[in-house]
């Protein structure tokens, strides 16, 4: 354990023992010029997860509930237990390209008022997924549960399409993989326990905006991204 990391990798995982495994793999394989620290925080799984991490994988940190607390306040558990200056969120179904951490954190460290900033998230298949957008409102809203939006502004929104190949700055970023200021993830208090799964990055965003903080889109980290792998697994709507 490090006494005082520069970065620490925050993972919440349920039930995606394969796909942790490959997240802890990019890790390894395109940070090596990083010392950074990495905390799991599993919320119950019955698939694993928690012997292989005993097993392959000793240097990780291990949090285990014995219940699903929901993205928002696992994450806030990791960070608790990490006095950090970087908190790097990234889900447990997605997978570093190289750089990835290196161009995030040169953005936050060339600016002072960045407190996080968001990776460009691509499918399996290498196309843009959505990785920010603005907050939300209820024509936004409305263009997007009605498929309204990406019929006609394309499959890439809400995501604006002509800014994801550059840096910019956005309302809010994906939590799928997204590099925090410790400093301004402890000022604002973390994730709000309202949340239970999804839309917390939303909130998040906004109290670090309303804080003073600025919030920043690098597409030139690259993050490959499944997507619901947990969702995906579960049986009862209160389990994320």
């Amino acid at each position: 354990m490090l006494s005082n990391p520069r970065v620490t990798f925050l993972i919440v995982s349920w039930n995606t023992r394969q796909l942790l495994s490959e997240c802890l793999d990019s890790i390894a394989a395109t940070c090596p010029d990083f010392e950074v620290e990495i905390i799991v925080v599993d919320n119950g799984s019955t698939d694993g997860s928690i012997a292989m991490l005993e097993q392959q994988y000793r240097h990780v940190r291990r949090i285990v509930n014995q219940k699903n607390v929901g993205f928002g306040q696992a994450n806030n558990q990791a960070a608790e237990a990490s006095k950090a200056d970087y908190y790097f969120l990234l889900n447990s179904d997605a997978r570093l390209f190289p750089l990835a951490l290196h161009h995030m954190l040169t953005l936050l460290e060339m600016n002072p008022r960045a407190g996080a900033v968001g990776a460009r998230l691509e499918n399996p298949d290498g196309s843009f997924q959505a990785s920010y957008t603005s907050f939300p409102n209820l024509w936004r809203e409305f263009l997007l549960l009605s498929t309204l939006g990406r019929k006609v502004f394309g499959p890439w929104y809400p995501s604006h399409g002509p800014s994801e190949d550059s840096v910019h700055r956005a309302d809010y970023v994906e939590g799928a993989a997204m590099l925090i200021r410790g400093e301004a993830y402890r000022q604002v208090g973390g994730f709000s326990p309202e949340f239970f799964m999804y839309s917390e990055e939303v909130f998040l965003c906004f109290s670090l905006a309303k804080a003073g903080w600025e919030i920043w889109y690098q597409p030139q980290a690259r993050v490959l991204h499944h997507g619901g792998a947990s969702s995906k697994n579960r049986k009862t709507s209160r389990e994320g």
